[in-house]
């Protein structure tokens, strides 16, 4: 078909419904990054608090209460209050030390709908 000399089938561009589902594609990834993105980066502080005092304590001394007050410190110095210092455990198996990460954050999405992030780690 030619419409003044122009061929149909040689236009090119986007038509306004292939623009609307990839702005709504958009919009809904970067509104999962955007909610998600802090959720990560506070479990990787968890990680580096758990390791700064694996590394710089004699931690094979410290009571589980002692070592909790140590991450409870550490994580309000970080400004991370959405992590509780209880599941942040010191476990103790045969002549290792590691620490146990196990938690679940909940991230408000849209109204009602919620992300649920659980994490269990283990640190040496």
């Amino acid at each position: 078909m030619q419409r003044k000399g122009i061929s149909v089938s040689r236009q090119r561009g986007w038509s306004l419904w292939s623009l609307l589902s990839t702005l709504v594609t958009v919009l809904v990834l970067g509104t999962l990054a955007v909610r998600l993105l802090p959720v990560y980066v506070d479990h990787n502080m968890v990680i580096t608090v758990s390791r700064s005092i694996m590394e710089s304590r004699d931690t094979a001394n410290l009571s589980q209460g002692q070592f909790r007050r140590e991450v409870s410190l550490s994580l309000r110095i970080n400004n991370i209050s959405e992590v509780d210092p209880d599941s942040v455990t010191l476990v103790r198996a045969g002549g290792d030390l590691s620490v146990r990460i196990n938690y679940e954050r909940r991230v408000p999405l849209f109204r009602n709908i919620e992300l649920l992030v659980s994490f269990d780690d283990r640190v040496e």
